[in-house]
């Protein structure tokens, strides 16, 4: 249970992150807002494919990904509403 709601809240401090990123790379994130996108969608086919793998650190891998998934698209959501 503790286990749980450790992942619950790392992945959930991925929102702040992003908003932290936000706020100081607001240059970067217009000239990269494609390769943002495309990094998220990678992330996002490659923790489905290792969630199919028998691979030892498979749990750890996918949510390091989803992670990074949390901050690309909290970073590209907040550059677009400003």
């Amino acid at each position: 249970m503790i286990n749980f709601l450790l992942i619950i809240g790392v992945l959930i401090l991925g929102i702040p992150c992003g908003i932290f990123l936000e706020k100081t790379c607001k240059d970067e994130i217009k000239v990269w807002r494609k390769r943002i996108l495309g990094l998220s969608i990678t992330s996002l086919i490659f923790s489905i494919g290792i969630l199919f793998t028998n691979f030892k650190f498979k749990v750890p891998i996918c949510l390091t990904l989803i992670f990074m998934i949390i901050v690309f698209q909290t970073m590209i959501l907040r550059s677009k509403r400003i």
